[in-house]
């Protein structure tokens, strides 16, 4: 709606209150604005009826008082009715001048706030970002940076979108995403990358498995287990099973599942199989599931994370998610 339209809305009541008592057509309300009417004669009609007086308004606008007067008198031609009662002590509004007074208040309102949210979106400060990813949000630093950077930027709304990595890619050349926060490393044509952070990775697997009382497991634990892994993770928990047990002659049993993280920790629960969870995954508590943190020949098992996004992305709220994640993380290269 154009802000002639918001205007002919707020004064529509003035057909009943103009002198002559015409009715008026939407057209002929409108018609005023089409020979000039603009924001500088509402405010100058505001300030006069705030001081009841022309001279003390043209003072406080920094304006000659025959110029306040004669922009005044171009209102009411307008509206072909007095706005103001004129006498040796001051003005009034009239009662037509009060119903255009309070129409000009919204309008000139409105204006402001219009204009508070133009520029705080184009600042960075408003707006909206839509985010991909594949891992849990449960826990972890993705739940935290999400949870930090809406109290941070609480006019910036952040949409999440959770899907496997390859739709996620395509989303993203598309334009439907603005960003992906993703574990491990990828090439992207015409996209810029931001190493974030690293988490630890864990083993979920029935209670009652063997392996359930140990603090720790490793890799070389994990020989002839089933796995089971979401869609989501998939890509992950494969390349990280294959590159780790895989065995001349001897593939590791992955099935790759079409269902929720939670549903494939359901599965572990039943005693079927045994799954990979980074620390995002913590915060989901399923009855019958082990969770114990996965080490190597080096230390706690790590996989890293980065946030990828289009070069032509002008998305302004992006650039502020983006600087808010920099200045959060260190830039440490991704680990392998």
């Amino acid at each position: 709606m154009s802000i002639l339209w918001i205007f002919y809305y707020y004064v529509k009541d003035l057909s009943v209150l103009v002198a002559d008592g015409a009715k008026s057509s939407s057209y002929d309300l409108l018609s005023p604005f089409l020979r000039g009417i603009d924001l500088r004669h509402l405010r100058y009609a505001l300030m006069a009826a705030q001081l009841r007086s022309f001279n003390k308004a043209a003072a406080s606008l920094n304006i000659k008082p025959a110029t306040l007067s004669q922009h005044i008198s171009f209102l009411e031609g307008q509206f072909a009715t007095p706005l103001f009662r004129r006498s040796p002590r001051g003005v009034v509004p009239t009662d037509a001048g009060e119903v255009l007074l309070a129409s000009a208040r919204r309008v000139l309102n409105e204006m402001e706030g219009l204009y508070e949210k133009t520029r705080a979106v184009s600042q960075g400060r408003a707006g909206a970002v839509a985010i991909g990813f594949v891992t849990s949000i449960s826990a972890g630093n993705l739940r935290s940076s999400l949870i930090g950077f809406h109290d941070e930027y609480p006019e910036i709304h952040l949409r999440g979108i959770e899907d496997d990595r390859y739709r996620l890619f395509t989303k993203l050349d598309s334009g439907s995403v603005d960003a992906l926060i993703i574990s491990g490393s990828a090439e992207l044509a015409d996209t810029q990358s931001l190493n974030l952070w690293s988490e630890r990775m864990f083993v979920a697997l029935p209670s009652a498995h063997p392996l359930a009382s140990r603090e720790r497991i490793y890799w070389s634990d994990l020989h002839g287990e089933t796995f089971v892994a979401p869609k989501t993770t998939a890509d992950d928990i494969e390349a990280m099973v294959r590159t780790r047990l895989a065995q001349p002659g001897k593939e590791p049993q992955i099935i790759i599942t079409e269902v929720s993280r939670e549903t494939v920790l359901g599965v572990v629960g039943m005693g079927r199989a045994i799954t990979l969870v980074s620390a995002g995954s913590l915060g989901m508590t399923i009855d019958g599931v082990a969770i114990r943190q996965l080490f190597d020949g080096t230390g706690p098992h790590l996989l890293s994370f980065s946030a990828y996004w289009r070069d032509d992305n002008r998305n302004q709220a992006l650039s502020t998610f983006l600087h808010f994640l920099r200045d959060r993380y260190s830039l440490a290269p991704p680990r392998d």
